[in-house]
């Protein structure tokens, strides 16, 4: 019977190991223009959910004012300019934050809790009261892989502007996500 339950609790670390793994998708892209908000797909190819907990970026310019940074998410992919950022045109608030200006990349979210379906993809919008970094892409569509996941924009995707519609397209986000698998109920008590 002892050995019955050191098997079963080795059986249950490792898959507590598999399934807490995080991810950092990060893009390459440098610090060339700025928006007020900017537009992304976060696509998770993985047969299980995954939950964006983090996310860092950087200004396009440095300010002493600190910025108010939100993160929106729709339960849909972006395919074509994504009309106004707001509940109205369904999208969701995932997170609000006071981060400080600087043009280097930081931390914006490490608490967010926005869960991704198996096979899914989801619009990401990160909006600030200062500008968000971004640089301006040549025509194409880039995608950023780790873990089963994918941070996409591009043609018809990569769009920055102001949250009632953002319109500018080929925008290129300086940033990166964390993303971490959901643990199955029988894990979390």
């Amino acid at each position: 019977m002892n050995k019955f339950y050191t098997l079963l609790c080795g059986l249950l670390f490792c898959q507590a190991a598999l399934f807490a793994q995080n991810t950092t998708i990060s893009t390459n892209f440098t610090n060339n223009n700025g928006q007020q908000c900017v537009v992304f797909n976060v696509e998770n190819t993985n047969s299980t959910a995954r939950k964006l907990v983090g996310l860092a970026s950087a200004h396009f310019a440095a300010s002493a004012t600190p910025a108010n940074v939100t993160v929106w998410y729709k339960t849909s992919a972006i395919s074509g300019a994504p009309g106004a950022i707001s509940t109205a045109n369904g999208w969701v608030v995932g997170g609000t934050a006071t981060v400080a200006t600087t043009t280097t990349s930081s931390t914006f979210f490490n608490n967010l809790c926005i869960d991704i379906p198996a096979n899914s993809t989801y619009g990401i919008c990160l909006s600030s009261s200062q500008t968000i970094a971004y640089q301006t892409l040549a025509a194409g569509t880039y995608t950023f892989s780790g873990g089963g996941c994918n941070l996409i924009t591009g043609i018809g995707v990569g769009f920055g502007g102001v949250l009632t519609g953002p319109t500018f397209t080929l925008c290129g986000f300086f940033l990166e996500v964390l993303l971490s698998a959901i643990l199955p109920p029988m894990m979390l008590g």
